[in-house]
């Protein structure tokens, strides 16, 4: 298990160094909320690394246009991963 720090490092950095194309990863990022700073771009790496699952927290997205998008930056870059708001 590997936690990232997202408070004094950009999470992004972190997530090129530890995770690695193909890993079979589970992710909330209900512990990476970055209170309400999740940008498309952050979705995208994650989308990069293909995560089995992935759990936003509603109120983690920069902004409602962020949380319209973000279903379908996973459906394009990794259809295969269970993408899930609450």
């Amino acid at each position: 298990m590997q936690i990232l720090d997202s408070i004094n490092a950009l999470c992004g950095d972190d997530l090129k160094r530890v995770i690695k194309p193909g890993s079979k990863l589970k992710i909330a990022t209900s512990c990476l909320t970055r209170n309400g700073k999740i940008t498309e771009e952050f979705c995208k790496e994650l989308a990069k690394r293909q995560p089995l699952r992935v759990v936003f927290r509603g109120s983690g997205f920069k902004d409602d246009s962020v949380k319209i998008n973000v279903e379908q930056i996973f459906k394009l870059m990794s259809p295969g991963t269970e993408v899930k708001t609450i």
